[in-house]
């Protein structure tokens, strides 16, 4: 909310110190060099940026900043070939549009108030071409809001795309950390575990006076686990491969 409220107070500071250099006849000749310098005030804006403070509040007075010499420009401009039957009014609707989406929405509502009170101030609606130009502005108004909670929504809608495809690079990474650690279990562990089973059945079976049914169970223990070792190493290949 106080980001709104700053941003409302410098654009309607920026509609009325328009409003102060065109009610001054001795000002007004000087209303091209005035934009010339905001246009150059505008690139400079761009080029130095201060590195002071952090990356949001550089690009938060970055975009204020570019606002208001827009907000400018575009009323200088429009006032300076006609005003309400200015063929450049509609950059007023392009002004209302692009704010809505560099700053808040709702800061349409805001500055289309403060450029009703300003062409009303300097234009008498005496002609049809004049009330239609108001008229379209208070009709635009609600579109330019709309717009710009949908690019809000857009926004938004990628945030959480990136976060769920940084959800599934953390998951892949685990993934591959679980695969490396099943590899050395089964390349270190799990073989040498089963090595030294069979070393130990093989050894008992040398022996000799052993009972024929301790024998038989002896020599199947032996198969099974060469058998759980060739499987293990089958095992170990497949997700080898899997994972190159």
């Amino acid at each position: 909310m106080l980001p709104f409220l700053i941003h409302s107070l410098f654009l309607a500071s920026a509609v009325g110190l328009t409003f102060f250099w065109i009610s001054h006849p001795e000002l007004s000749l000087y209303t091209l060099q005035l934009i010339a310098a905001f246009i150059l005030l505008y690139f400079l804006n761009n080029k130095l940026k201060s590195k002071s403070l952090g990356a949001w509040k550089k690009y938060s007075l970055s975009q204020l900043m570019t606002a208001i010499i827009f907000t400018m420009v575009v009323l200088l401009l429009v006032f300076s070939t006609g005003s309400l039957a200015s063929p450049l009014f509609f950059l007023v609707y392009f002004l209302l549009f692009g704010l809505s989406l560099t700053l808040e929405p709702g800061i349409t509502v805001t500055l289309s108030s403060c450029l009703i009170i300003f062409f009303l101030l300097t234009n008498p609606l005496d002609a049809f071409d004049h009330l239609a130009s108001l008229t379209s502005l208070v009709l635009i108004t609600p579109l330019s809001l709309f717009f710009g909670k949908q690019y809000l929504r857009v926004l938004a809608q990628k945030g959480k795309i990136k976060i769920l495809r940084q959800d599934k690079q953390k998951l892949s990474q685990d993934l591959e950390t679980e695969e490396v650690n099943i590899l050395l279990w089964l390349s270190l562990n799990f073989r040498y575990g089963i090595t030294q089973i069979i070393d130990s059945l093989s050894q008992v079976l040398e022996k000799p006076n052993l009972p024929p049914k301790q024998t038989q169970e002896l020599v199947k223990s032996l198969k099974e686990a060469k058998k759980l070792l060739t499987t293990g190493k089958l095992l170990e290949e497949k997700i080898d491969k899997q994972t190159d």
